[in-house]
């Protein structure tokens, strides 16, 4: 239970921003991840190092993790979306935005292949995050589709930067916030 509850303590801090925190919560029940012998998939683990190391910019440790998810071809991947948001916030990191577009585009494109719209907006709205709204179209579609206010919020995000409307923007930020 701990090691699960960590898990879930863990991302919203990562998604939020706060990378070091979302960390600090998952290495302090290590012990227990390690405990569960198979319930809590070690991909997880490097999922979750992938994405807080990739978010708080350490290319380094995030390359680590990439390497040691991608040995780990696991059984279950109910969690690789955040996978595909480490790569690319990693490429973004490492300073090739072009490829962390192209991740962005190509993990939208396997998600949407599969029906799953809220892990599609997830990597749809990376490229907004980097400044790019070819998205928007898709992401106003995917927030009719999908319950709850973040992925319309999203597509309000990508329609404002488009019209560089700084005061929605602003507004924005806090609703993110």
């Amino acid at each position: 239970g701990f090691s699960l509850a960590s898990l879930y303590l863990a991302i919203p801090r990562v998604l939020g921003g706060r990378p070091t925190s979302a960390l600090a919560v998952m290495e302090a029940h290590a012990d227990r991840w390690d405990r569960c012998r198979g319930f809590m998939q070690p991909r997880y683990r490097w999922i979750l190092r992938l994405l807080c190391a990739a978010t708080a910019g350490d290319v380094a440790q995030a390359r680590l993790a990439l390497t040691e998810y991608e040995r780990d071809p696991g059984c279950l991947h109910s969690l690789d979306v955040f996978a595909d948001l480490g790569t690319v916030r990693l490429a973004a990191a490492d300073g090739r935005p072009a490829d962390a577009a192209a991740l962005a585009v190509s993990a939208g494109d396997r998600w949407r292949g599969i029906g799953l719209g809220y892990s599609e907006a997830m990597c749809r709205y990376e490229l907004v995050r980097l400044g790019d709204v070819s998205a928007e179209a898709r992401l106003i579609e995917l927030a009719e589709e999908c319950e709850g206010v973040l992925v319309a919020t999203f597509a309000e995000h990508a329609s404002a930067l488009r019209r560089d409307d700084g005061a929605v923007l602003a507004g924005l930020s806090e609703r993110l916030e």
